[in-house]
């Protein structure tokens, strides 16, 4: 197994050595938004950009959006994969289901999550249901 995940990264350009800690993926422009959807009611869109900072390109990135109560208490969490950006359409049309299938594609629509050059960002969106208020 560890010479096969040692194969992945290196088809995937990404290598095992240590970063610096300069080298990292970052967060560009975020948005958070209510929207109704038909088939889960309210749900909650954060939309943003992941940058790849590092050196080499990068694939399958991810991202995790928490929300947070008043008090900074976690209330729920989400990964999702960089790369499936989702049309306001989509958003209030397609049942849930397939929205987290659009989330969970870690290659990206149209394979744009496969090799994100330095320097760029990917768009990525995160959506919410059944909020706690």
């Amino acid at each position: 197994p560890e010479q096969i995940n040692e194969k992945l990264k290196q088809f995937f350009s990404q290598t095992t050595e240590e970063s610096t800690g300069i080298d990292q993926i970052s967060l560009g422009t975020l948005e958070g938004r209510f929207l109704r959807n038909e088939h889960a009611g309210e749900i909650f869109l954060i939309r943003g950009e992941a940058i790849n900072n590092f050196n080499q390109p990068r694939s399958a990135i991810q991202v995790k959006g928490v929300l947070y109560d008043q008090h900074g208490k976690p209330l729920m969490q989400k990964t999702v994969f960089c790369g499936n950006p989702i049309s306001d359409e989509q958003l209030r049309t397609l049942p849930f289901d397939e929205l987290e299938q659009l989330m969970g594609n870690q290659f990206g629509k149209d394979l744009n999550n496969m090799k994100v050059d330095p320097r760029k960002g990917i768009p990525f969106d995160i959506v919410f249901k059944n909020m706690i208020y």
